[in-house]
């Protein structure tokens, strides 16, 4: 594992690093080592956080498009070699990198439950939502009720016929408290380290009461709560039907049976229901392997399923099986509620 001080990186500008998703280690690499020569893979056609990507000129370090197939460390070389599908050129690409930073989002690939994917019409995912698909004067049904369903169902209430909302037990809802907050209030929380503390303590502390609550009342401590002040009223308009039963099947025509014995038609699906594991859709869909010499036939030995399935990780952030490769969303080491930079 190449391990350099910040002193010696700020002088060793000849490493070639990619980074995958990940703006904020390509800030830090600016900001905290001084580092420029960097390139950032992203296989959106922009960045999530566009505002962060201007203010520190990622844009020019950035290939967008581009969906990593493979990452093959070469021993005798000690590069990485990667290949990536350029989806706007339609291309293969290689790239030769020293150092990887993979920025997997922990929560990329959407969950569809497998009796909904034999539903003929559309089914859309809260995760890849399909703007062609018009919802206008439409049967809808809803499947979820956690934050992304909070949202959408009070987004299209006005525009569907009908809309089923498919529950297994309700959300938690909180108030949305909108505060205005004037701009002399805004300046000094800006510019005072001390009140940015103050008011993240605050915000802790409410969050630890409600834990205690609802650990208290019986209610799982990992569940994601929702805030909303739409979603309530969005579920007691005339035309939506809160649904708590189960879902039994969903023929190709669209007519979702549930375990009371009712059948509703509908025309599209949306569903809200969240992402795959982690453990078992980690690092999905690149595959990883080593080579020893790049003269060897074929791929290497693939590493991909041994990470996957038993995967032992520093603090989530770095192997002894990947040399110069660094997680920022390791295996194991993502948390509910807490923040990762």
């Amino acid at each position: 594992m190449l391990i350099l001080r910040t002193q010696e990186l700020k002088n060793q500008i000849c490493f070639q690093i990619i980074i995958l998703s990940g703006i904020c280690a390509g800030v830090k690499l600016k900001t905290k080592l001084g580092l420029n020569e960097f390139t950032i893979f992203d296989e959106n056609a922009d960045f999530g956080g566009v505002c962060i990507a201007k203010k520190y000129d990622l844009y020019k370090n950035a290939r967008f498009n581009h969906q990593i197939q493979t990452l093959t460390w070469v021993n005798n070389a000690k590069k990485w070699k990667v290949v990536s599908f350029n989806k706007e050129a339609g291309t293969t690409e290689e790239w030769i990198f020293d150092i990887v930073i993979a920025g997997p989002e922990p929560f990329h690939v959407p969950h569809i439950p497998e009796k909904f994917k034999s539903f003929a019409g559309p089914v859309i995912h809260s995760a890849k939502w399909d703007s062609s698909v018009s919802l206008k004067d439409k049967t809808v049904a809803v499947v979820g009720s956690g934050a992304a369903a909070c949202q959408i169902i009070p987004g299209i209430v006005n525009d569907v016929k009908t809309l089923y909302s498919f529950q297994r037990r309700p959300a938690w809802v909180y108030y949305k408290a909108q505060v205005d907050i004037p701009p002399l209030a805004r300046t000094a929380i800006r510019n005072s380290v001390l009140l940015q503390g103050f008011l993240r303590a605050v915000t802790a502390t409410g969050r630890d009461i409600a834990f205690h609550f609802h650990k208290k009342n019986g209610v799982a401590h990992a569940m994601v709560y929702c805030m909303s002040n739409s979603y309530y009223p969005a579920l007691a308009r005339p035309h939506v039907d809160v649904i708590r039963e189960e879902v039994v099947s969903v023929s190709p025509e669209g007519d979702i049976s549930t375990s009371d014995g009712t059948t509703r038609r509908v025309d599209v699906i949306i569903c809200a229901t969240g992402y795959e594991q982690m453990t078992t859709h980690w690092f999905n869909p690149v595959k990883i392997f080593i080579k020893e010499d790049e003269s060897e036939e074929g791929d290497g030995i693939d590493v991909t399923k041994g990470l996957r399935e038993d995967a032992n990780f520093y603090l989530g952030i770095m192997t002894d099986t990947l040399p110069n490769m660094f997680f920022l969303y390791g295996p194991h080491s993502v948390r509910i509620f807490l923040q990762h930079i």
